[in-house]
């Protein structure tokens, strides 16, 4: 079999009903194009196909013959998009070796090998030089036991070679191939997506992050470079998606300084958006985000319960919970918090704690938080508690169960408020994404009304799941039986019908 010189990439389409996205098309998948313009700097030719671009065809992609075929895959969901699509192309080609990468496939590896007949091989964890090495060696399978980070079937036999080092100096890889930039450039926020550090120093005890090796930064001259190139072709907002930008060292937060400073030189000023913790910040650091352009934040914050907060291993407290949530609201930052307010432990007086506590910032809390769970990836810390307790849910519905039958109670009580609100929920989403997605001659005027409107619908929305969660922890308290079926009081109806009414019109 003669083997195709070029390589296609796929990124699966954004499962809607779980995405937190509301604007895919201002995405661009970053894993795949670090993949991409690694192995262009090594000669490759390389094809992107993203689903998420109503622009792709399909059937260009499957008229075309590749040597690998590869997917991203972070979820179960794009597993199932991938595999349907890999399918197709082993229909056309068996010979054709089809990869996966990406989180899911990283840590599933072995399952997905077992359970997809299409499926070839999983370049686990960083894939830049795992994937340029299975590149060259694929048409001599003899050969592929001595690729690290790579688990592969051979003769009917599932093979797992031993992890890759990861990538130290970031700086030695290629800026990642833009193949989404001038459909970015159409939207009034002119908005790029940019990468400067690699994996979490964090250690919280449900996330994938510490599973990681690590965290490693890009230099402060490398991260601006790739700024102000994108600056020159017309990129006004950056999102950073580092897990954690600031890092856990003085070396992190020295970079951050030296990063904004530069920034702060730009004429006009560029907007951009960062991930952080709460026990990362300071008031030097604060001030630099403002000066240089930080318009919004992202902090995980998790809870203003002490119990759950040493749960999530965060380190810290309440206190410090309050403290640097009024800080983040007075520097004018659009604050983005994170909460996770249902755990198997829960109880009610935390509860309780959580509602009394929102209130006093549902301005800047959005309404997805106010109920949102505990959902520890598998091999977490968290993970192997719930094992060990016997607490992880079985049949698929929820990741956990409950040790207290009235906390249970609330949140079966939520769940059924959720089916009353998937309307309201719906319009809230598709208003949001006509802001994001607003074209580049739309009016300043036009924007700034469209932007307070959705804040002022945001702020309902969670002040209504304020109300639905506190109603459920007085049902919960009252010892009533519970019936999916119970009557919606009508002050709930009234927020619902309110806002559905200024979102439709």
């Amino acid at each position: 079999m003669m083997y195709k010189d070029n390589v296609l990439l796929i990124s699966p389409k954004l499962d809607k009903k779980t995405s937190k996205n509301v604007a895919e098309e201002l995405q661009e998948n970053l894993g795949i194009g670090y993949l991409a313009s690694f192995l262009k700097s090594r000669g490759i030719g390389v094809d992107i196909f993203d689903m998420n671009n109503g622009e792709n065809s399909l059937d260009a992609a499957l008229c075309r013959d590749y040597r690998i075929v590869g997917f991203s895959v972070h979820s179960p969901y794009d597993l199932q998009e991938s595999t349907s699509i890999a399918n197709m192309f082993k229909n056309k080609d068996p010979a054709l070796h089809i990869t996966l990468g990406g989180h899911y496939a990283s840590r599933k590896d072995l399952e997905i090998l077992s359970s997809v007949d299409s499926a070839d091989s999983i370049v686990r964890g960083e894939g830049e030089v795992t994937l340029h090495e299975l590149y060259s060696n694929v048409s001599s399978p003899n050969l592929l036991k001595n690729i690290n980070g790579l688990s592969f079937k051979k003769n009917g036999e599932i093979i797992r070679n031993i992890d890759r080092k990861v990538i130290e100096n970031l700086d030695d890889i290629p800026f990642p191939t833009r193949y989404n930039l001038s459909n970015l450039l159409k939207f009034k926020q002119k908005t790029a997506h940019i990468l400067t550090s690699r994996g979490c120093p964090g250690g919280c005890s449900f996330c994938v992050a510490p599973l990681n090796k690590g965290w490693r930064m890009r230099s402060p001259s490398n991260v601006l470079k790739e700024i102000k190139e994108l600056y020159s072709f017309g990129v006004q907002t950056f999102v950073f998606e580092d897990d954690n930008y600031i890092g856990k060292n003085e070396l992190g937060r020295k970079r951050a300084i030296e990063i904004a400073d530069s920034l702060s030189g730009l004429s006009p000023k560029i907007r951009y958006q960062i991930s952080t913790r709460a026990d990362d910040l300071d008031d030097e650091l604060l001030n630099k985000f403002v000066d240089s352009g930080v318009y919004r934040m992202r902090i995980g914050m998790e809870s203003f319960n002490q119990r759950q907060l040493d749960l999530y291993n965060k380190r810290i407290t309440p206190e410090k919970v309050n403290d640097i949530m009024q800080k983040v609201i007075n520097s004018g930052i659009d604050p983005h918090f994170s909460f996770i307010t249902f755990d198997p432990y829960v109880s009610l007086d935390e509860l309780d704690n959580t509602v009394s506590s929102m209130q006093r910032f549902a301005d800047n809390i959005h309404f997805r938080y106010v109920t949102a769970p505990l959902i520890p990836v598998e091999g977490s810390a968290i993970w192997k508690r719930l094992e060990r307790d016997n607490l992880l849910n079985q049949d698929g519905t929820h990741p956990f169960k409950f040790s207290n039958p009235d906390s249970a109670l609330v949140w079966e009580s939520v769940q059924n408020f959720k089916k009353y609100m998937g309307s309201l929920d719906r319009e809230s989403q598709t208003f949001s994404k006509q802001v994001f997605l607003l074209d580049e001659n739309t009016a300043d005027e036009e924007l700034l009304k469209l932007q307070k409107l959705r804040k002022k619908t945001d702020f309902m929305m969670t002040d209504t799941w304020l109300n639905i969660l506190q109603y459920s922890i007085e049902f919960a308290r009252s010892g009533n039986c519970y019936h999916s079926d119970m009557p919606i009081p009508q002050y709930i109806k009234q927020k619902h019908d309110e806002l559905l009414q200024i979102l439709r019109n």
